[in-house]
């Protein structure tokens, strides 16, 4: 079967879950491929993607009555 997306390659023991984001988001945003000699910018990329969620969903949270993620702006 082999490889049906592309996806950069992974060269260490760590970076799978941020690898597996940059692989979906490249799919579908189109976003650059992962590369090895950029794994830190890729790292604080993602987490701060996660962050930005994050403080919006609790943002709303405080703000209001506890609202589902699916309701974020």
């Amino acid at each position: 079967m082999g490889d049906t997306i592309e996806h950069g390659k992974q060269e260490d023991m760590t970076s799978c879950g941020v690898l597996t984001w940059n692989t979906i988001s490249h799919s579908l945003l189109g976003d650059d491929l992962w590369h090895t000699r950029e794994k830190e910018a890729h790292r604080v990329r993602a987490f701060n993607a996660l962050v930005t969620v994050h403080l919006r969903y609790v943002s709303l949270v405080n703000r209001d009555e506890r609202r589902d993620i699916t309701d974020l702006p």
